[in-house]
């Protein structure tokens, strides 16, 4: 038809092919443009990685902390980093690292704001050109079956990543070491859900790393190239590879993954120089596995290692922390060996490979405005709202207000003054704002706190400079803002509040400017929020411009004052970019919340008055100078009439002080060398003189809170100095208390610290004596009131210097004790106290002081509870603590089913209790630490379906559940009176299945106040249902064991765990003939002889590909009689389960 039409028509339809084409040719290069920025991202193309432009991709990784462990001692690690996630993203950089494995559980970034704070540390690192693998730990060690209460939260982190524009950044690892427990087949399953939800449900088509199970110690080609072939099937070409944990316990494993790496693609998800409890510390470990895959593992076709792990609490953290004493991180923060190791050994070895840096940045979908809108009554064109600027380090768009010229145009205002309450000199919104401690004219009125506290949030989120000077403040319930100077004229006024924890009754505060009153203020009680009150319009003729509230006590961070022109004034514009790099220097402990303002739970009277309800003046609330300027606490003859308790009983519930002294000092006994008040001033306590903290050769960290609060009653109750010096106190997270020019010799060191408010959470403190630990991971109390003595720590001073350090929780000492022992005969002695070891017991002062009677109260009430596989936490009233309480050890394995239907339904702080326990065959539980006496024992259990044995006491008292086999049942079961003895320990163990959530003890006496249960306990003889053959676990006293033997807690293991190591001997003495070892089979392990008699009788071979729990190697035919016999590993490392002898057998 073309070539019938006329020539005109030709050229036309020329003209029009060629339009034709060349938008043929626009439309295709912008395909070929979206389809390039689809394919942006790591892939897997066969065994290897590439990159965005074809390239191999060796992973140059490490493992981060964000919101995996936060809750069990080291939630500092978390906070810290993302105080600074810039820095710390930029020093991770400088280490050669291109992907980093971002380790979380999604409880924890289900609490408010977390997830924000995550996806923050993520964008940092993607910023910075570094793929980021969020790894889920929440079902680490465990089974996989309800593992799908976890995809929300993965398409949450991609949904994030995704509106930030980084999606092309992330690789999934969806969960961290499944157990040992599962098989190789639901495995396979578990990772077909995941992926068919990954990709289906969140559309991510980016890489899937997956662990193995048996702690990600699996390597089977076979499974790992189905699920490889199943992904294919979803997405076209497989896009996932598997990844293996190494640490000095798994020695045959790095060089069967160097072969396998031609097959299928393998990364190492962990490499560790020790696993806690499991391993030793072997550098070399982690040397000579580098050097393995640099060699052979990466010619082959192998990934790229991930080192364990930036910055932690263990020996495997790779940098150091509280090099900074307000701060546990900092940009001067070094590495430590470990981190020099990698960086010497690998990162500084592998070629370059890095994700290209982003080209755009994505303001950040949470931003929410929070400018004080302009009112409506203003007439005039308000100036151009946002000017945009470079994004600063770690991305994110600024957006500021231009900067005022010189001339104000008329009708429009001109930015005054802006003060900085609390912090220092900063600009926001493009204006310079004043540190309130050093700005001219101007003053805050005097024995106002102030105080920064960089790790509570800030709702909602704002730009990072405005985050900043809203995270410092100043604290009063009677605030004075003073300008001075200030020329006459009309201002608009604005002031900016926070809350920095979740307080139950806030209460209100009434602003004025100047005498007349602005607003009724009603304070929040949520945690992080932030409000921007005014504009309030004063005029000023006298130079003086002055806000000031009163109500309750209130934190203010900021106070901006515009010159007004003939419309309401302009005011600061505050936009959101909470990824923007924290760069102010974080205060110490004011900083956490601390001591709960007076006016927040109680109406107190002023220091020098009798209780009454007579409101306290400003001073006696928080202030930042020792206790003697405020107050003289009362002297003994006060309005207290009760019979006195001496300090050194009540405080002991360790070990008392030294015995009483003559004139002298005997060789070998103690003697009274100093004793600090901490916070306070000099008191004379059991006739020792106890100094004030400004005492000689004593300090304190710099910037450590002192205070004293006289209105909280101290529990238990005391003499008269002793609570004056319990009731002042020290505050930091970080103490160090260092006495200097102490003569070198041994101590023994007491330390006293005092709750005096009721803190929700209040966590663990380690503290340690001149660098090594003396006591690990102290329960801090919630109790208001509640203090304690610990000690006694022994300590040898050879250099003058005595320091006692904490770190953890933030936590209040009162007072610092130390005896000097061994003292050379003849020094003179201040009179002391005779204690006995009762906890209220009588003193004496040397000299013939006045006896004080003893209490003879037996203890009463709650005594503890813990949640056994969970987080500390609040329930009927009284404190839980989490499952890594201390003196607590749980043989069993570890299980949460989050989502799970609950009969009887209960309330969600006891679901989340119920809903993480430990289940197994033969349960036990250890509580140690306990003072001898009668208790009430009460179990949380879910019920079962088989009957089973729960015994207390080694069988003293036994139980046998009635057998339900509803999914979702519980009961709470007790209370049963148990006698704890001298040792101090009580024992639960149970014979059969088992499954057990919480355990609450009660002085015997007094009521358990929390819901009783549903059946009674039903009591049978002790030595019902005994076995037919006697089962001796491997950590039984009778058993000698030499070199080191750890645990492994699985319900799978005879008594619930079992011993390994690969060096160590196990050995026994017993009358019979035959007896069996039970022992584990596992790929990580090898071979082990026994000894008979000193004769190599049996080689057993515990190397297995698949693990098999209650193996059993049988020794028979002994001639009857005694024999000896010795356990011990031939070719690495081993696990025994447990000895088995007939019932006529007798170990000696």
């Amino acid at each position: 038809m073309f070539a019938l039409l006329p020539t005109h028509y030709h050229r036309h339809l020329t003209r029009l092919a060629l339009a034709l084409l060349l938008l043929v040719l626009v439309f295709s290069t912008r395909a070929a443009s979206v389809a390039t920025a689809a394919t942006v991202g790591l892939r897997v193309q066969g065994v290897t990685l590439v990159n965005t432009d074809g390239s191999r991709f060796v992973v140059a990784g490490i493992n981060m902390e964000m919101y995996r462990d936060y809750d069990n001692g080291c939630g500092w690690v978390t906070d810290g980093t993302y105080a600074i996630r810039g820095v710390m993203a930029d020093k991770v950089k400088a280490l050669g690292v291109n992907a980093v494995r971002l380790n979380y559980s999604y409880r924890f970034l289900q609490q408010s704001g977390n997830l924000t704070r995550f996806l923050d540390m993520a964008q940092e690192l993607a910023n910075r050109g570094m793929y980021v693998m969020p790894s889920d730990h929440t079902y680490t060690g465990g089974v996989l079956s309800s593992a799908s209460a976890s995809y929300p939260m993965m398409k949450s982190i991609i949904d994030g990543m995704r509106a930030r524009g980084l999606e092309s950044y992330l690789i999934m690892n969806p969960w961290n070491e499944p157990g040992p427990d599962i098989s190789v087949s639901a495995w396979v399953q578990a990772q077909k859900d995941v992926l068919t939800y990954l990709r289906n449900t969140a559309g991510f088509q980016g890489v899937v790393v997956m662990d193995g199970t048996g702690w990600a110690t699996l390597l089977d080609v076979s499974a790992f190239q189905s699920v490889m072939s199943f992904d294919a099937g979803l997405r076209g070409t497989a896009n996932v590879a598997f990844s293996m944990h190494l640490y000095p316990n798994i020695t045959g494993l790095p060089s069967q993954l160097w072969t396998a790496a031609r097959q299928v693609p393998l990364v190492i998800g962990e490499l560790g120089q020790e696993n806690p409890g499991a391993s030793p510390l072997d550098p070399n470990y982690v040397k000579s596995t580098i050097s393995g895959f640099l060699n052979t593992g990466m010619p082959n076709g192998h990934n790229g290692l991930f080192a364990w792990i930036f910055a932690w609490c263990d020996s495997n953290n790779m940098l150091e922390d509280w090099t900074d004493p307000a701060v546990p991180y900092s940009a001067s923060s070094p590495l430590t060996a470990h981190g020099v190791l990698w960086r010497d050994n690998y990162y500084s070895k592998l070629p370059a490979s890095s994700a290209p840096v982003p080209t755009t940045v994505v303001e950040q979908p949470t931003a929410t405005k929070t400018t004080t809108p302009v009112p409506a009554t203003a007439t005039t064109t308000p100036r151009p709202a946002t000017s945009t600027v470079a994004p600063p380090p770690g991305g994110g768009t600024t957006l500021i207000p231009p900067p005022a010229t010189g001339t104000v145009p008329a009708g429009e205002s001109s930015f005054y003054r802006g003060i900085n309450l609390g912090g220092g000199a900063m600009t926001v919104g493009s204006h310079a704002w004043e540190a309130s401690a050093s700005a001219p004219n101007f003053t805050l009125k005097s024995g106002t706190a102030q105080a920064c506290n960089p790790f509570a949030p800030v709702l909602p989120a704002p730009d990072t400079a405005t985050s900043d000077m809203l995270k410092c403040y100043v604290e009063h319930w009677s605030h004075s803002l003073a300008l001075s100077a200030v020329p006459n004229a009309s201002y608009d006024v604005y002031v900016y509040t926070w809350q920095d924890w979740s307080q139950p009754s806030p209460g209100t505060a009434n602003f004025s400017v100047n005498g007349a009153a602005m607003q009724t203020y009603a304070l929040s009680s949520q945690a992080g929020h932030w409000d921007k009150l005014g504009p309030w319009r004063v005029t000023v003729t006298n130079g003086s411009l002055t806000v000031t509230t009163n109500g309750n006590n209130i934190k203010l961070s900021g106070v901006e004052v515009w010159r007004a022109g003939s419309a309401t004034a302009q005011p600061t514009v505050i936009v959101q970019q909470p990824t923007a790099t924290k760069t102010s220097t974080p205060l110490p402990p004011t900083a956490t919340r601390t001591t709960v303002p007076a006016t927040a739970t109680r109406t107190s009277p002023p220091p020098t008055a009798t209780k009454t309800n007579t409101p306290r003046p400003a001073t006696a609330t928080r202030t930042t100078v020792p206790a003697t300027a405020t107050r003289t606490s009362p002297p003994p003859t006060a309005t207290k009439t009760n019979t006195p308790r001496p300090a050194t009983a009540t405080a002991t519930r360790t070990n008392p002080p030294p015995p009483a002294a003559t004139s002298t000092v005997v060789p070998g006994e103690s003697s009274f060398y100093r004793a600090i008040n901490l916070g306070g001033s000099a008191v004379t306590i059991a006739n020792h003189a106890w100094e004030a903290s400004s005492a000689p050769n004593f300090s304190l960290r710099a910037g450590t809170h002192q205070e004293c609060n006289i209105y909280v009653p101290v529990v238990p109750a005391v003499d008269a100095a002793t609570e004056q010096m319990v009731e002042c106190f020290a505050e930091h997270w970080n103490h160090n208390l260092t006495l200097s020019a102490v003569p070198s010799g041994s101590y023994v060191v007491y330390l006293y610290t005092w709750q005096d408010w009721n803190q929700p959470n209040p966590g663990t403190a380690t503290f340690k004596l001149n660098g090594a630990v003396a006591q690990a991971n102290y329960a801090i109390s919630s109790q208001t009131g509640r203090w304690e003595r610990l000690g006694p720590w022994p300590v040898t001073v050879t250099g003058g210097t005595l320091s006692v350090t904490s770190n953890g929780n933030n936590i209040k000492l009162s007072g610092l004790e130390v005896w000097r022992v061994d003292a050379p005969a003849g020094i003179v002695m201040a009179p002391t106290a005779t204690v006995s070891s009762d906890e209220f017991a009588s003193v004496t002062g040397a000299g013939g002081s006045t006896p004080v009677t003893p209490s003879t109260d037996a203890p009463t009430g709650f005594y503890r509870a813990v949640n056994l596989n969970g987080r500390a936490l609040t329930l009927d009233g009284q404190r839980w603590e989490g499952a890594n309480a201390k003196n607590l050890s749980v043989d069993g394995r570890k299980v949460c089913q989050p989502d799970a239907a609950l009969t009887p339904v209960t309330d969600p702080t006891h679901a989340e209790m119920l809903r993480c326990y430990v289940t197994g065959n033969y349960l036990r539980l250890t509580v140690r630490g306990i003072p001898a006496g009668s208790y009430q024992l009460s179990l949380y259990l879910w019920d079962q379906a088989q009957q089973y044995t729960l015994k207390l006491q080694g069988g003293r008292q036994t139980w046998v559940n009635q057998p339900n086999a509803n999914v979702g049942s519980w009961q709470k079961v007790g209370p049963w009176t148990v006698t704890v003895d001298a040792s101090g320990t009580l024992l639960v163990e149970t014979d059969g299945v088992a499954s057990i959530a919480g355990i609450v003890l009660w002085h015997a006496g007094s009521t358990d106040v929390s819901s009783q249960p549903p059946l009674a306990p039903t009591f049978v003889p002790g030595d019902a249902g005994q076995p037919l053959t006697q089962v001796v676990e491997s950590d039984d006293a009778r058993l000698s064991r030499q070199g080191t033997w750890q645990a492994q807690s699985t319900g799978k293991a005879s008594g619930g765990s079992y011993l390994y190591s690969s060096h160590a001997q196990l050995s026994f003495t017993f009358t019979g003939s035959q007896f069996d070892v039970v022992y584990v089979q596992h790929k990580a392990l090898g071979s082990f002889t026994i000894s008979v008699d000193g004769v190599v009788v049996q080689t057993v071979d515990s190397h297995s590909e698949q693990t098999h729990f209650q193996a059993v190697a049988s020794v028979s035919d002994l001639s009857q009689g005694q024999h000896t016999v010795v356990i011990a590993p031939a070719d690495g490392a081993i696990a025994i389960d447990a000895l088995r002898f007939p019932l006529a057998a007798a170990l000696n």
